[in-house]
């Protein structure tokens, strides 16, 4: 992840910011996709998700 500073030493916390979403919607693609795969393996068996399915991200240990 980028810092708040940038190349000349002076706080940039817009810079962070933009990156931070940009970081933030790769993860959330990923979890989505993640999601997707899921019900559709439980698709092919014949089953079906009722309810909010929980994904936990291994190396943040973020929850989706």
């Amino acid at each position: 992840m980028a810092s708040d500073w940038n190349i000349e030493h002076y706080r940039d916390p817009t810079a962070n910011a933009a990156i931070r979403d940009e970081a933030r919607e790769m993860w959330r693609a990923k979890a989505k996709k993640a999601i997707f795969a899921a019900k559709a393996a439980l698709k092919a068996h014949g089953f079906e998700a009722v309810g909010r399915i929980s994904i936990r991200d291994r190396k943040s240990g973020k929850l989706y």
